[in-house]
């Protein structure tokens, strides 16, 4: 019944905040902010509606609001900061000053689903070079997670701009983890590319891969196959493992 009665309460605190954010922003706020909200959930959410609207009048204020406040803890080891979701909303329309945010951001989660928001927009605008330089302020287990969804992105949205760009990018790790999302997207829609363009990607997935093709798609594997470098059909694992 707690349960159900919180759920409640979140609802309703975030329909309010909806439509009193629209009215006045700054009034929603001191309320967001206030003692009355004592639930860490319906507080983050209620403020998460709130800040979205802010940052079209004042996003610095939105910014450091979201950094005074506690993460809010999804999982075992897993917390979140509203500072990601201001500056997503940043990056819809000024990549630039999103990307100048996100040295204040925290650590864990919460840096990762920013810079990921701004690569997505980067993306979108077609900033690619842009895009790919973000992740080196990234450690390597952060650039993982952030080039496996930015370079999905630009593999579906322009894989033929993507293509022409793999020669001019100057980290081999990089360079290896574009051609195989390319060739994944080649394998798993329609055929976008002819077979020296396939041979020219094949090339740089390095000395340490191999390909296997089947007709659900294809499995990139590192020789020791322990690792696949991208997306795979669990259809064409099976036929590969019979």
């Amino acid at each position: 019944a707690n349960m159900t009665d919180a759920k409640k309460i979140r609802s309703l605190a975030t329909t309010i905040a909806s439509s009193w954010a629209g009215l006045d922003v700054y009034e929603a706020l001191d309320w967001a902010t206030s003692s009355q909200l004592d639930d860490e959930r319906t507080r983050y959410d209620v403020l998460s509606i709130v800040l979205r609207r802010l940052v079209d009048t004042d996003s610095e204020l939105a910014l450091q609001t979201a950094l005074n406040q506690p993460l809010l803890k999804t999982g075992r080891r897993s917390y979140k900061g509203l500072e990601a979701v201001v500056i997503g909303e940043v990056a819809i329309f000024d990549t630039k000053k999103a990307a100048s945010m996100l040295s204040q951001v925290r650590d864990g989660t919460t840096k990762t689903d920013a810079y990921k928001a701004v690569g997505r927009e980067l993306i979108l605008n077609s900033e690619y070079t842009e895009a790919l330089e973000l992740s080196r302020r990234l450690s390597d287990k952060e650039r993982r997670s952030y080039l496996s969804r930015v370079l999905s992105l630009w593999g579906r949205e322009d894989p033929i701009a993507m293509f022409n760009s793999i020669d001019g990018i100057a980290d081999s790790k990089i360079q290896s983890r574009a051609a195989s999302t390319l060739l994944v997207q080649h394998h798993m829609s329609a055929k976008i590319f002819d077979e020296n363009q396939v041979e020219h990607l094949t090339n740089y997935l390095g000395d340490g891969a191999h390909v296997i093709h089947g007709e659900s798609g294809i499995v990139i594997f590192q020789t020791d196959g322990t690792r696949a470098l991208s997306e795979m059909s669990f259809e064409l694992l099976r036929e590969t493992l019979k």
